[in-house]
């Protein structure tokens, strides 16, 4: 005999064989065997039924919600909105990072242990397998590192204009400098070189200069 399935009254074609397996179905309802002899043509429900239902994977998800640029030794936090469909949430995180709370769910405390730069990601799962990820990448810093010697002229002369510079400083994002009253800082201010230009008010004092980022300032 050949098998056919009905679904909702209708029969699904390409089902046949002696092992009563549904195949490969991808529409919800209640299906029913019927056998039909090969020779004679005449058909007979057999008893039982199955229904299946269609599960889907995690719907994909959205982006990621928290800070790319972090502090090394600090504790931040990492959403992402809810994935339809998802059961559960898998997080994966960079080498120099580990999970303080929250794996399973769509919300994770982070620690960062060192510097280094790597991708956070996280997909849902569910019974039938998982779902796409979302990725967040992120950069782990420090504190600048010291600032050297400055390079310039110390003994200047009123109304003229100077350039005083500084070796670039690990991890900064930015240099600050400071200089005395009376002088000017032409342009060169976030940079590591600067001019400045000494007015008629200018006093004797000390040109300075350190780092900053996101973490704080050398």
């Amino acid at each position: 005999y050949r098998d056919g399935l009905i679904v909702a009254g209708a029969v699904v074609a390409g089902t046949t064989g002696s092992s009563g397996s549904f195949g490969l179905q991808t529409e919800e309802g209640l299906y029913t065997v019927v056998a039909t002899n090969a020779t004679t043509g005449c058909a007979r429900t057999m008893n039982g039924s199955a229904r299946i239902t269609i599960n889907p994977l995690p719907a994909d998800p959205q982006p990621v919600v928290g800070s790319g640029i972090v502090c090394q030794g600090n504790t931040y936090t990492y959403t992402v909105p809810a994935i339809a469909d998802a059961t559960t949430y898998f997080w994966t995180l960079p080498a120099f990072a580990s999970f303080v709370s929250g794996q399973g769910t769509n919300s994770v405390s982070v620690i960062f242990s060192s510097t280094g730069s790597g991708n956070i990601a996280v997909f849902g799962q569910n019974a039938c397998g998982d779902g796409l990820s979302a990725i967040k990448p992120v950069t782990s810093t420090t504190l600048p590192g010291n600032a050297g010697v400055i390079a310039g002229i110390q003994s200047v002369c009123i109304g003229s204009n100077y350039t005083y510079s500084v070796a670039d400083i690990s991890n900064a994002s930015s240099y600050v400098w400071t200089v005395p009253a009376g002088v000017t800082i032409v342009n060169g201010q976030g940079s590591k070189s600067i001019t400045v230009s000494f007015t008629a008010a200018a006093v004797s004092g000390t040109v300075s200069v350190y780092a900053t980022n996101v973490c704080g300032n050398g």
